[in-house]
């Protein structure tokens, strides 16, 4: 018997974080014996820049196909609206087993199109305890419930290593604002530095992951302003393995890693509560400073994405046994 194709499906028009996690688990599966992944991707064709970014997260040609064609013993791995995909196709009455990942607490919400498709057959796998919580609190979840807490690809700075305070202090960054997902509050939080004396100008559109990643590692402190509802949030355990201090605001999903005054800073919703954080982070004694930043990378390091592939694995291999 060949190897079982889990397919994956697409609608790409920018980086986002639940494109990320989707390029993972993609390569989740091409890491699995047994299981080839093939992926098909809808939409308008990409500009030149976002099609290399899309090969990037999900490479190897010969993985992609221009549409799903699964056998009964495959697998369908449906990730947000996919939903739409799998009716459009005419595939919704496959005795195929189904991975639906999960990222978003809007699941869980009444009256909303993600909530409706809870009652579809599927084994959940969710990025955090608290979705998993916030969708069986529904009561309308049909197949089981599972927690695979987001990993991340960078290797935790070591704050403990020679050298590293002093190519900390050089970072040329105090602080970076990134506000992709609220602008307007990063654009206030700006604003309100800048009348405190810190220059510190807020990022607003999304960047390449390289541009994005080159920030963190430049900044000694990151910023980070989730929605006030997520599902995980991946920048701010990016931050904390880059060796920042990371300055955030409680989103719910983000409660199992950021921990205030243990890793990291946790502001109230208001500029001017930021404000006070990241000044707060700026005056930091060296000793406390260095405390943080340890307690930063090994919250990180708990969080490696072979970690989430050894979780993930150990689910396909009872993949059957699960869908029964």
């Amino acid at each position: 018997m060949g190897a079982r194709k889990v397919w994956f499906h697409r609608q790409y028009e920018g980086l986002t974080g639940g494109h990320l996690k989707h390029s993972h688990y993609f390569g989740h599966v091409a890491h699995m014996p047994g299981f080839a992944p093939r992926i098909a991707f809808s939409g308008a064709k990409p500009e030149a820049a976002l099609l290399r970014e899309r090969r990037r997260l999900w490479p190897g040609l010969f993985r992609r196909a221009a549409r799903w064609r699964p056998q009964r013993s495959d697998l369908l791995f449906i990730a947000g609206t996919d939903w739409r995909y799998l009716d459009e196709q005419g595939l919704a009455a496959l005795p195929c087993p189904r991975i639906n990942l999960v990222q978003g607490l809007r699941h869980a919400h009444p009256n909303t199109e993600l909530c409706g498709y809870l009652g579809r057959r599927a084994i959940r796998i969710c990025v955090s305890q608290e979705v998993a919580d916030a969708l069986a609190a529904t009561g309308r979840v049909e197949g089981p419930i599972l927690t695979i807490p987001n990993g991340i690809e960078l290797a935790p700075a070591n704050p403990a290593g020679r050298g590293f305070a002093a190519a900390w202090a050089a970072r040329p960054r105090t602080a970076a604002i990134l506000g992709c997902k609220r602008p307007n509050l990063a654009k206030a939080l700006a604003e309100r530095l800048a009348a405190m004396g810190i220059q510190c100008p807020a990022v607003t559109e999304f960047r390449p992951r390289t541009a994005f990643l080159e920030l963190l590692a430049a900044s000694q402190i990151a910023v980070c302003l989730p929605l006030r509802q997520e599902g995980f949030y991946l920048p701010a355990l990016e931050a904390l393995a880059s060796g920042c201090l990371l300055v955030t605001q409680d989103c719910i999903g983000n409660r199992s890693f950021c921990r205030h005054e243990d890793n990291c800073l946790i502001a109230g919703p208001s500029p001017e509560s930021l404000a006070a954080a990241v000044k707060t982070a700026m005056q930091l004694p060296a000793p406390e400073r260095l405390r943080m930043l340890r307690r930063a990378a090994a919250t990180a390091a708990q969080h490696s994405l072979s970690t989430e592939r050894r979780r993930f694995h150990a689910i396909l291999k009872e993949i059957d046994s699960l869908w029964r």
